[in-house]
């Protein structure tokens, strides 16, 4: 409705909507992009080309942003000079990748053999796994990614040591 000179006129007023998950998209990228202008001599930047458009180009992206958020630093990192840290660091950071490698191993055991274990945890597991996924779509850095997400990974760890555990006690049960 539009008042003009004390007469009420009809106006019709056009306005783009735009999705709620189209805009969470372009937030996200929007974020990505400033992370990415900010650290452009970064050392150890991953997919720093890639922007969402859409909804959709995010979830496309989703089993790259799992591989990269979980599971880099990847193993051919780990034997190059890094940047910041130089060659030892890099190996270092492969020697806890392996074992973070094994955790998840030890993790994915006890969710399907004992899944009543990580009940209580399934609160903290599940926000962990957002922020981490998050920190993978907006971080198009190795590095950055590798330090943000230690402490998200500590239920991972937890649980993870307990199934190594349980499947060397299985084991040696057998032998």
């Amino acid at each position: 409705m539009l008042i003009q000179n004390g007469n009420i006129k009809s106006a019709v007023f056009w306005q783009t909507v735009t999705s709620m998950p189209n805009e969470l998209t372009t937030r996200v990228s929007t974020v990505r992009h400033g992370f990415i202008n900010v650290n452009k001599s970064a050392g150890s930047k991953i997919d720093s080309d890639k922007l969402y458009n859409s909804f959709v180009d995010a979830i496309l992206y989703f089993p790259r942003v799992v591989q990269v958020a979980f599971l880099s630093p990847f193993p051919s990192h780990w034997i190059e000079t890094g940047k910041e840290t130089g060659r030892i660091g890099r190996m270092l950071s492969g020697l806890e990748m392996l074992s973070w490698y094994f955790i998840i191993l030890g993790f994915l055991y006890i969710v399907f053999t004992k899944p009543l274990v990580i009940e209580p945890l399934l609160p903290i597991i599940t926000l962990s796994v957002f922020v981490i996924i998050l920190l993978g779509y907006v971080v198009p850095n190795i590095g950055a990614i590798y330090r943000m997400r230690q402490g998200f990974m500590i239920p991972f760890y937890m649980v993870g040591v307990y199934g190594i555990y349980s499947f060397i006690e299985l084991i040696n049960k057998k032998t």
